[in-house]
């Protein structure tokens, strides 16, 4: 498993992949990054098969007292996603917030508004990796705000692992 979208992949090898949907118009195929900003280099090639998907974890950054990816910043994801849909407004998208971090609820469901996804998937980490998550109540609000636009697959959900209790 790797990012298809990183910099470092060639330019050769996407087209390749490509080439494989184009030739597969039956089924539908999910990519899914934290480089969005490489499928703007795609969309004259990019299948109507496709749903182009964007990791956003969080509005915040960094969300804790260490880097914890080495990522571009969720809002440069968002803008990219904006940017893809204004100019294509045909492709078909989606968000994944997994795993989830905490975030500003009146700030992150506009974010992800504003890309105009097929589907939401949200989810909690399921690795121990002690992420600075969200009550699950906050969660359970986004989601709700979300369903109201989109639809909304849950993945993991549980109690933040810090939460008091």
């Amino acid at each position: 498993m790797g990012d298809l979208w990183a910099q470092s992949t060639p330019w050769k090898v996407i087209e390749d992949v490509l080439r494989v949907v184009w030739e597969s118009p039956h089924a539908t195929f999910l990519m899914l990054t934290k480089n969005p900003g490489r499928y703007g280099e795609f969309t004259c090639i990019m299948p109507a098969n496709v749903v182009l998907g964007v990791t956003i974890e969080t509005d915040r950054y960094p969300p804790a007292k260490k880097p914890y990816s080495l990522a571009s910043h969720p809002m440069q994801r968002v803008l990219n996603m904006w940017e893809l849909k204004r100019k294509h407004p045909e492709i078909k998208t989606m968000v994944c917030v997994e795993p989830i971090m905490d975030f500003d609820l009146w700030t992150l469901a506009p974010l992800i508004m504003g890309i105009r996804p097929e589907y939401v998937y949200i989810g909690y980490d399921n690795h121990s990796h002690h992420l600075e998550e969200p009550p699950l109540e906050k969660t359970q609000k986004l989601i709700e705000i979300l369903k109201g636009f989109t639809e909304v697959r849950t993945k993991t959900l549980r109690e933040a692992w810090n939460a008091k209790g």
